[in-house]
């Protein structure tokens, strides 16, 4: 539906960003990828589409340029704890074990109740 949608109007943004969550979903992160930086170069300030390039870029295992991204994110919203909780897992799996806690610290402080979270937080210990 969206492919063709995007055949017959390429600008349409909506059907850009959501063609990229439904191949984020099925884990086709290359093509989910060009979908989100379809939005981008439509609409610069998309703000999901560029918290989705970020959580793409986390699972492609592409740490830098995903923390980049939150970290942007969290500087026009510093209560967004998707963005907080991504970037306590990307220092997790850089080894920097201190960011790790402060991120899901700060996390937890937006959602006390999150437990994937407080597992996260758990397993910086562990390391």
């Amino acid at each position: 539906y969206y492919s063709r949608a995007i055949q017959s109007a390429p600008d349409f943004l909506a059907a850009h960003f959501h063609l990229g969550l439904h191949f984020l979903k099925n884990e086709k992160l290359s093509e989910a990828l060009i979908q989100f930086n379809n939005v981008l170069s439509l609409d610069p300030e998309h703000f999901g589409a560029h918290f989705f390039k970020g959580v793409v870029l986390l699972k492609k295992e592409e740490l830098d340029e995903a923390k980049e991204i939150f970290k942007k994110i969290i500087l026009s919203d510093d209560t967004y704890f998707d963005a907080w909780n991504n970037l306590g897992v990307i220092a997790l799996k850089q080894n920097r074990g201190q960011d790790a806690v402060d991120a899901f610290a700060k996390a937890l402080s937006i959602h006390p109740e999150n437990e994937t979270t407080r597992s996260n937080l758990a397993h910086t210990f562990l390391h």
